[in-house]
């Protein structure tokens, strides 16, 4: 283990992070940030061209809506784009985004495919134990009694259209958003 000049190794140091925050919504802000940046710097350091994530439409319209829930409307151009070209030197593409969670897990058990599920931070928790979690079964919910509603509000959100590929639109000195 490699130790800081702290004293501290990087594990230890992230189970503080962790350990620091209040709520388990800012746990799992913190922790899809940290993944998404991780895989980001492993896709550069490997110098690929793109970064493909299989988020469905289910998922995407869970995030949606979570992120406007919790003030962060403002990011989901970029969260929910097919393509994004945020980064300028690698791409990410969702190529699963069009397709519904159920259509993918019908489409997995067709083909023999194996499934894996990872648990998150909230398996197995009270509904109302996140943000995330909430709305997540208000979505799956809602879709339940009107199939239409995850296409509705993923096609909604797709329609969101920002300005930052335009030249001189600074970017967020924490996020690199």
């Amino acid at each position: 283990m490699i130790k800081s000049s702290t004293g501290l190794t990087n594990a230890e140091k992230l189970r503080r992070c962790f350990d620091g925050l209040g709520t388990l919504t800012s746990k799992e802000d913190v922790l899809r940030h940290f993944t998404h940046r991780v895989l980001l710097e492993a896709a550069r350091k490997e110098g690929c061209a793109a970064l493909m994530f299989a988020s469905n439409s289910t998922r995407l319209a869970v995030q949606a809506i979570s992120q406007i829930s919790k003030g962060r409307g403002f990011a989901l151009p970029i969260e929910v784009a097919d393509n994004s070209a945020w980064y300028k030197d690698v791409i990410v593409l969702r190529p699963f985004r069009d397709v519904l969670g159920k259509e993918l897990a019908i489409l997995s058990v067709h083909d023999g495919l194996q499934t894996v599920v990872v648990p998150t931070l909230t398996t197995a928790t009270p509904i109302k134990s996140s943000i995330d979690r909430l709305t997540e079964d208000f979505v799956i919910g809602l879709q339940r009694d009107f199939p239409s509603t995850v296409s509705t509000i993923s096609r909604t959100a797709f329609k969101i259209t920002t300005q930052y590929a335009e030249e001189g639109v600074g970017g967020c000195p924490i996020c690199a958003r």
